[in-house]
């Protein structure tokens, strides 16, 4: 099943971030059940966004948490973003890196949510 709840959206990633890149960055998390980074059409180079689907969403939650940019309410079993939570969201120094970079991590969200 394709559901959007087994998948994140990734912004701040490295312009030439691969597919393997996030394969690798992410699999620890889940099975990976697919990576589409977003690039120009003119030059092929990757615009700094992405989305993984993994098949569970248990996966998704564990990459949630450990990105630091949200926490997860056990009651309600919702995601609040990182941009959401206040100044003190992401500054702790943990997170999901690529490149020197820190990985923004949010849950991908379609046209009903």
């Amino acid at each position: 099943e394709k559901s959007h709840q087994h998948s994140l959206f990734l912004r701040n990633l490295p312009f030439d971030a691969t597919r393997h890149d996030l394969f690798t960055l992410f699999a620890q998390y889940g099975r990976i059940a697919g990576i589409f980074l977003v690039k120009d059409r003119s030059t092929g180079i990757g615009k700094g966004t992405a989305s993984v689907r993994l098949s569970k969403e248990g996966g998704c939650m564990h990459a949630l948490e450990a990105s630091n940019g949200g926490t997860i309410d056990d009651k309600k079993n919702a995601f609040q973003s990182g941009k959401n939570l206040g100044s003190e969201a992401g500054h702790s120094g943990e997170g999901i890196f690529l490149g020197g970079r820190k990985i923004f991590v949010d849950l991908a969200v379609n046209k009903n949510t």
